[in-house]
């Protein structure tokens, strides 16, 4: 399985993901001090070991810190269980052991390929693990990405599928590959998990709406 990471912000919030992942504003916004977050300010970034470490991305004088050093610009740091990652007046920690969440997650969003002839759509499988229903909600920080239902539950030990679909903004990306990082948000009063998604624009073309 792969490792899942927890962070743990200032509110006693937690976010959940598993692979390479953003710290920008629309990811953290259950934080107050993400305001003050760019889109990209850095990234968490998982290697084939399962280590953890941050990459200072952002060309802006906010500087990234970890455990109260500057990480400078395109600097990797590896990270440990108990470290602080702070930035803009917020502040985070990997928590040292995981905090079990109660949801399982099929990873990835894999929409595959979009071309002129026809859209395409994507899916999200969540597991309730616990023994109380799941409430929450699903949102996008991308433009390219429709969550149908924003509202989610998911009663104890069953498993939901959602099916995403495509905006008419996916027919103006760029010809190429797009993954990107926390492009969903699955949220709830307690955690998050951030969950990246990926498209193959073919050919640019007329819009999928």
């Amino acid at each position: 399985a792969q490792a899942v990471v927890c962070l743990s912000g200032q509110s006693g919030h937690r976010y959940y993901f598993s692979d390479t992942m953003v710290l920008g504003k629309a990811q953290f916004q259950s934080e107050s001090a993400a305001v003050q977050l760019p889109p990209e300010q850095a990234h968490f970034v998982r290697d084939k070991a399962n280590v953890w470490s941050i990459v200072q991305t952002a060309f802006r004088p906010t500087t990234t810190k970890v455990n109260g050093q500057p990480l400078p610009h395109a600097h990797r740091t590896l990270l440990k269980g108990g470290d602080t990652v702070e930035v803009a007046g917020l502040r985070l920690i990997l928590e040292p052991k995981e905090k079990k969440s109660s949801l399982e997650l099929s990873g990835m969003v894999n929409f595959g390929k979009f071309s002129t002839a026809r859209g395409t759509g994507g899916k999200l499988r969540i597991k309730n693990t616990s023994l109380s229903t799941w409430d929450g909600r699903l949102r996008s920080t991308v433009g390219w990405i429709r969550v149908p239902t924003e509202q989610l539950s998911c009663p104890a030990g069953q498993q939901i599928d959602i099916l995403l679909q495509l905006t008419a903004e996916a027919g103006k990306l760029q010809v190429g590959n797009h993954l990107d990082y926390g492009a969903l948000a699955l949220e709830s009063s307690q955690e998050s998990w951030l969950i990246n998604a990926y498209l193959e624009v073919d050919i640019s073309g007329p819009s999928v709406e």
